[in-house]
């Protein structure tokens, strides 16, 4: 799978160019982004204003996702989603655990206001 990927200040920026993340491409998807993670990126943005879809398997890899990032005490949050995914985000209850952004910049003002808060409390 394509992805357009940016780091700025810690923070991963990774855009999939593909419209869908489904069977076919889930599980490349998954590898890439837990390649990532493992090259110690544990802070993550993804912007879904390309996808126009994800099925159980595009749900289950970014579960994956997450369980990885959570053990590793990342973060991941999406932005930029369109109404058919936003959809899915809260009919499957994902937005509970992987917040939805109206755009990278609100995601990145959440990101490090958590971050500064953490840090705070240690």
């Amino acid at each position: 799978m394509q992805l357009e990927i940016k780091e700025i200040d810690h923070i991963l920026f990774i855009k999939p160019l593909e419209k869908s993340i489904e069977t076919f491409n889930s599980r490349e998807f998954k590898t890439q982004i837990f390649d990532l993670i493992h090259q110690q990126h544990d802070l993550i943005i993804l912007n879904l204003s390309n996808v126009e879809f994800i099925d159980s398997n595009g749900l289950g890899c970014l579960v994956s996702i997450l369980k990885l990032l959570t053990s590793h005490q990342g973060r991941i949050l999406a932005c930029n989603a369109q109404d058919p995914v936003k959809r899915i985000f809260n009919l499957t209850r994902l937005n509970q655990v992987l917040p939805l952004f109206q755009n990278e910049e609100e995601a990145t003002t959440f990101l490090q206001d958590t971050m500064k808060t953490i840090s705070k409390e240690q």
